[in-house]
């Protein structure tokens, strides 16, 4: 979720609530307790709901969940996001949500899983804390549907003659699905376990030469914006012409120059930052070597 709504319309991070009315939520069957699970996992369709009018869906199988998810409010509100650092160690739960509207809107989970197969005791908190902001800043959360024991024997099946077959084979778990890119990566997506790569080489730099003055084009081809820096430095090592601009996501920055001196050639040197996945990145540097 944007910052308008994690830090505003949805006050996600109050004290704990539980979410029974208006029947935003199914009840789930109570499990069997299993005292003796040494590994849980996630048991196909997972839903999780917070303590302060919301709740989280994400389908996954086994110890890992390496998939897109969906959060969803009281106010009928909703924002998807990816998965990410997801793992069950035994019995704990830990995870790690990125947000797709912005990404630095990150949720960090952790849970114990009891013996029937649910967390009660759930934790979520916000990373990536905007100085200017004022509320709370962790929930509470419990499971609604149930995790499942990844070690439990498999059911005797029944043999056709006297006595009973071999214990039933558990399938195996589904291959991991592949990892969906914040915005602004060049891959829409990667398979899962690999890093979604940055943007880098999206700006070029082009020039309208006129007798005293020319004209200089920066066009930028990734779907992240930011500020970048223009500087010329003549052959000599004398400074040139040099600029501090703002370019958009896929836009394009245009400003004037004085024309290099007569037979001078100037070293130019464009570079662009801007903020990809809650980290900054150059996602465009441009050299070239000019002159009339």
């Amino acid at each position: 979720m944007s910052h308008a709504k994690a830090f505003g319309k949805y006050p996600l991070f109050a004290a704990a609530t539980a979410i029974t009315a208006a029947g935003f939520l199914t009840v789930a069957p109570p499990v069997q307790a299993d005292p003796g699970c040494a590994q849980w996992g996630f048991n196909g369709r997972v839903e999780l709901a917070g303590g302060n009018g919301w709740w989280v869906n994400f389908n996954a199988t086994g110890p890992t969940a390496p998939t897109s998810a969906t959060v969803s409010f009281v106010d009928g509100g909703r924002v998807d996001g990816t998965i990410s650092n997801s793992a069950i160690q035994g019995n704990v739960v830990d995870l790690s949500i990125v947000w797709g509207d912005k990404p630095n809107n990150i949720w960090d989970f952790h849970g114990t899983v009891s013996d029937d197969g649910q967390v009660r005791d759930g934790g979520q908190s916000l990373r990536n804390i905007p100085s200017d902001y004022g509320g709370e800043v962790a929930s509470s959360w419990k499971s609604v549907t149930p995790f499942k024991c990844m070690d439990a024997p498999a059911q005797a099946s029944t043999g056709t003659g006297t006595g009973t077959g071999p214990a039933a084979q558990q399938a195996p778990p589904p291959p991991p699905q592949p990892v969906k890119c914040p915005k602004g990566s060049p891959a829409a997506e990667v398979p899962a376990g690999q890093t979604c790569p940055a943007p880098k080489d999206a700006v070029g730099v082009t020039f309208t030469r006129g007798l005293t003055q020319w004209t200089v084009n920066v066009t930028n081809s990734a779907d992240i914006g930011g500020s970048c820096t223009y500087n010329a430095t003549a052959d000599n090592g004398t400074p040139g012409a040099s600029k501090n601009f703002n370019i958009d996501p896929k836009g394009i920055a245009n400003f004037n120059v004085a024309a290099p001196a007569p037979f001078t050639t100037y070293h130019v040197v464009t570079s662009c930052t801007g903020d990809y996945d809650g980290q900054p990145v150059e996602f465009g540097h441009n050299e070239q070597d000019v002159s009339l």
